[in-house]
């Protein structure tokens, strides 16, 4: 099933704010580290993770 079964056009475009947020604030220092971070959330979108757990799963990472 292509991914764009299940990823709204909203969902890629917070994950792609979010990161970029991310990086202007330093909390990405390098183009490795964002595509993981944009890997990372575009999979917790298409699992079907509601925006607590994904906020969840950002605490775990940064802990």
């Amino acid at each position: 099933m292509p991914i764009s079964d299940k990823l709204t056009q909203q969902q890629l475009l917070e994950v792609i704010v979010d990161a970029h947020r991310k990086g202007t604030a330093s909390e990405i220092t390098g183009a490795a580290e964002m595509v993981r971070e944009i890997k990372r959330q575009i999979m917790l979108a298409v699992s079907g993770a509601r925006k607590e757990e994904v906020a969840n799963a950002d605490d775990e990472c940064i802990a």
